[in-house]
């Protein structure tokens, strides 16, 4: 069966575009986007957190975004999450998460989303902690494939592996059910957390902080039982708040 890999964000250029040309003469054009979300914190304090996510458009996409796209300008952008991996000059690894654009629209002034809606089977088994707050998180990865022909017309295939991460309820759920190997619909927000090591360097991750998940192609004692027999569990369902989450392990 086919994956999904679906981004969707709503929110504010943070630089203009900077545009290149590739050795096959396709443009390429680069921009950051913000979104924000408010929430009340446990003293009902209301609190405010901003995103940042890297976005890459191609050829003509990229063409109107040069043209279209300013800094602070709201826009709708559509595509799916690739994370290309490389070496700096110390010998390091490093890691880049950025949406693929397939579109853009520039909008007015309104609400901003971040949205990832993911299908694909799960990488590892879940693993299951407890918060010092008392409650409990889960990460694990699950594998969306997409397939496209090439320059030559054969068909190929690409997999990218993505981190999630559940709290509360959901957490437990996907600890007890999921296995490797499982296919699940994930659904949540796109967070990147940064932090330093060990040995004094920057790294970074970005994962979908899920807020949805349904177990697809089996029947389970938990969730919803649709007509498809597939089980769903959402973070809403488990008495979850939302907000930022201030204590996600590393």
């Amino acid at each position: 069966m086919a994956s999904v890999n679906k981004i969707i964000l709503v929110g504010n250029a943070g630089r203009d575009p900077e545009v290149r040309f590739l050795p096959s003469g396709s443009s390429v054009a680069n921009f950051s986007v913000a979104t924000s979300e408010n929430w009340n914190n446990r003293d009902g304090e209301r609190e405010e957190h901003t995103e940042w996510h890297r976005v890459a458009a191609f050829g003509r996409l990229a063409d109107y975004c040069a043209k279209s796209v300013f800094k602070g300008k709201q826009v709708n952008v559509e595509g799916r999450l690739r994370t290309r991996q490389w070496e700096d000059k110390e010998g390091n690894k490093r890691f880049t998460t950025e949406v693929i654009a397939t579109n853009v629209l520039v909008l007015g002034e309104g609400d901003e989303v971040s949205k990832a809606i993911l299908i694909g089977k799960v990488d590892q088994a879940p693993e299951l902690r407890t918060l010092p707050s008392g409650r409990e998180v889960v990460n694990f990865n699950i594998v969306t494939t997409t397939q496209r022909q090439n320059r030559e017309g054969e068909p190929e295939e690409r997999s990218e592996t993505h981190r999630l991460v559940a709290f509360g309820k959901l957490a437990e759920i996907c600890s007890r059910y999921l296995t490797p190997g499982k296919r699940i619909y994930a659904e949540g927000r796109i967070q990147t957390r940064e932090w330093t090591n060990q040995e004094g360097t920057t790294q970074s991750t970005t994962e979908c902080v899920m807020n949805n998940m349904q177990m697809l192609g089996s029947k389970t004692e938990e969730g919803r039982q649709d007509s498809n027999g597939s089980s769903q569990v959402s973070d809403a369902a488990s008495g979850s708040q939302g907000g930022q989450d201030d204590d996600i392990p590393f």
